[in-house]
């Protein structure tokens, strides 16, 4: 599984594309997670990501991109403990 984590505040003029290029990709789309974090925009980003299957993370207590580079960092450690632990598990 590859886990593909976009932080965004304000990003209604490139997101689209973004995630149309991501999703052209030619690796299996069913061996992909695409998360987006998004750091209270006002424009219209949410409803552009809400179009597209990925996930979607609302991180708003702190308004800069810095903070929704913070929280993707702690994601990506979440889910790379997630899956060593799965692989851990099913060697038994």
């Amino acid at each position: 599984m590859v886990s593909v984590i976009v932080p965004v505040r304000n990003g209604e003029k490139t997101i689209e594309k973004l995630l149309a290029a991501i999703l052209a990709q030619d690796y299996p789309q069913s061996h992909t997670e695409i998360i987006i974090v998004d750091n209270g925009s006002q424009d219209q980003t949410r409803d552009i990501v809400k179009k597209y299957p990925v996930i979607l993370e609302n991180k708003n207590s702190v308004k800069s991109s810095y903070a929704a580079r913070n929280f993707a960092e702690i994601l990506k450690k979440e889910l790379v403990d997630r899956k060593v632990r799965s692989v851990q598990w099913s060697k038994g």
